[in-house]
């Protein structure tokens, strides 16, 4: 017979304990699976398990119930983490890759110049161009290649190149202009290298459409 039986009170208790013990709090978990996974979904090995997740702010929140129930004893998650990873078929490499990121993450979490928001954006953008990839290749190209090209959608796509624009300023200011500090790790000057080639793609994308098609067509 168990001499203290699990009550909430008790467990609120030694949640509390653990807070005072560990610094950590949802808050603070929350923001390492945010900075973690937004690296992880950018990593080229990890990148692909995370495909079938369409509502990243709702993950979010379930990884950070399962690591507040792991960390501070909040028994806030109820699920089965493994069964719900094995069709995955995540190896040892994936495992290794994964710990070592995990790691990078926890050590430059406090860096004065890690990139804050960086996940966030990213998320951002990714939506904001799939939805503008989907409104050209839909609607706007194919009346562009019978001779139609409709002012009203040509502007729009125009306003929302400026969108992306101002993304693209954010996202320079995030990682100054795509600069890794001199300490930084292997992984953290990859990332930005990337941020910096995203870029790059993206400005000659836009340059190209306000400039060669859409001037064609009086717009």
């Amino acid at each position: 017979m168990n001499a203290h039986p699990e009550t909430p009170e008790r467990r609120a208790a030694l949640s509390q304990r653990l807070r005072v013990a560990t610094g950590l709090d949802e808050v603070t978990l929350e923001a390492f699976q945010r900075a973690f996974y937004g690296a992880a979904r950018q990593d080229p090995l990890l990148c692909a398990a995370f495909a079938g997740v369409a509502d990243w702010d709702a993950h979010i929140v379930r990884l950070t119930q399962l690591w507040s129930s792991v960390a501070l004893m909040t028994g806030t998650y109820h699920g089965q983490p493994m069964q719900a990873h094995a069709h995955l078929g995540l190896g040892t490499a994936h495992f290794a890759r994964w710990m070592a990121l995990f790691e990078e993450t926890a050590v430059h979490r406090d860096h004065p110049d890690v990139p804050r928001g960086l996940a966030d954006l990213l998320t951002r953008i990714e939506w904001e161009l799939r939805e503008h990839m989907q409104k050209e290749e839909q609607g706007l190209f194919p009346m562009l290649r019978v001779g139609h090209g409709p002012p009203m959608a040509i502007a729009l796509m125009r306003d929302e190149h400026d969108d992306h624009g101002a993304h693209l300023r954010e996202l320079a200011a995030i990682t100054h202009a795509h600069e890794p500090p001199e300490d930084a790790c292997n992984s953290w000057r990859a990332l930005y290298a990337g941020t910096a080639q995203f870029a790059e793609d993206l400005t000659q994308h836009i340059h190209l459409e306000n400039n060669v098609p859409f001037p064609r067509f009086g717009a």
